[in-house]
């Protein structure tokens, strides 16, 4: 096959295409092989697929360097400083920002045609996988290993609201089905589980020289000049998000002993909630709704309220025998006492009665009062 050079190619790409080739193309009709250089328009690439994945038992490997540059992209002529600049480009100069694309090694942007929304699309299916294989539509590998030391990011998008007619601007959106298997408590990585997001620690390498991550998910403002403008609101659950299953209306989950902590700075806390309990039976309920503020216990048996428009605190009166051993002082209500609360303020409470009354713990025993 003899050497072929392609018309209406742009003037800062090479043109000769060498009969040493790897890769087949059809240009206009004929077909050529390609090793190197930008194809001109109305060009396909029409390798017919082997269905194997390595060289040994078959497969076709493509390999394009040193830059790639597809669809939108190829306005741009690759040049540094450059004069011909894709839409990007001149978006992210317009904003006083460098290309992006001046550091890509291949750089997808859609065209202007009206049925092109998407530049990238990938998808994986495991229908012919091996049990022991794996499905990822997107993998992103980060090694920042760089002697310099450079920011790195393994994955990064922008999303830009430009113009008030657009509606919802996403920088990031997850979505995920379920059409086999009923709810299940979300316990990580439990056979079945379905999950949104999952952040874990450790990249599945062995634990021996590795340290713990800071924080699995941070949100921060990242403006320049003056007052960042931060975020309105830094979670946010909508109305029918959260199911209604077996658990409840769990929006966050923590497993015990995780504590949810507000700080002042980089070492301190200043306010913390700490769930211990391991036992379901000595499971606690916080409870906030147009009743008051109440605490209930496993039986969903309020044992504090806060009435919301007096401020008037009602503690659950039990029997003395459940009344327990406090770790230090202690205040209640019992509802068998022998005696009367009248005349009787110090003195030990003795159960299997059928007064009211208030109670206290002196470290040592339980006494009206």
């Amino acid at each position: 096959m003899a050497d072929t050079t392609l018309p209406n190619l742009p003037p800062w790409v090479g043109a000769s295409l060498p009969s040493t080739a790897l890769i087949w193309t059809n240009v206009n009709g004929a077909d050529y092989r390609v090793t190197a250089g930008l194809v001109a328009s109305n060009t396909t690439f029409n390798q017919p697929a082997t269905n194997e994945n390595f060289v040994g038992n078959g497969a076709v490997i493509q390999r394009f360097n040193d830059r790639v540059f597809i669809g939108g992209a190829t306005a741009n002529d690759g040049a540094f400083p450059n004069i011909a600049q894709d839409w990007l480009t001149q978006f992210q100069v317009s904003k006083g920002e460098n290309g992006t694309i001046d550091g890509t090694n291949t750089a997808i942007l859609n065209n202007n045609n009206p049925s092109q929304g998407g530049a990238l699309l990938a998808g994986a299916q495991t229908k012919y996988v091996a049990a022991a294989g794996y499905g990822i539509a997107n993998m992103f590998f980060l090694l920042n290993n760089g002697a310099a030391g450079c920011n790195g990011f393994g994955r990064y998008g922008e999303a830009h609201h430009l113009v008030s007619a657009a509606l919802q601007t996403v920088a990031d959106e997850i979505d995920v089905s379920n059409w086999v298997h009923t709810y299940a408590q979300p316990t990580p990585f439990s056979p079945g589980i379905v999950n949104g997001l999952q952040v874990v620690v450790g990249s599945g390498l062995a634990v021996t020289g590795q340290f713990c991550g800071d924080k699995a998910i941070s949100t921060g403002a990242n403006a320049t000049g003056g007052t960042p403008p931060g975020w309105q609101t830094g979670l946010s659950f909508e109305s029918g998000s959260i199911n209604d299953g077996a658990y409840g209306y769990q929006a966050i989950q923590l497993a015990p002993s995780h504590r949810i902590a507000w700080w002042a700075d980089g070492s301190h806390d200043t306010f913390n909630i700490i769930g211990c309990p391991s036992v379901a039976a000595n499971t606690i309920t916080l409870n906030v709704d147009d009743t008051g503020f109440s605490l209930q216990n496993a039986s969903a048996v309020d044992f504090l309220n806060i009435l919301p428009a007096t401020g008037v605190q009602a503690g659950l009166a039990v029997a003395v025998a459940a009344l327990g051993t406090p770790p230090a002082v202690a205040r209640g209500f019992v509802t068998d006492s022998t005696v009367a609360a009248s005349g009787n303020f110090g003195a030990a409470v003795v159960g299997g009665g059928s007064h009211v009354v208030p109670v206290y713990w002196d470290t040592a025993t339980w006494r009206i009062g």
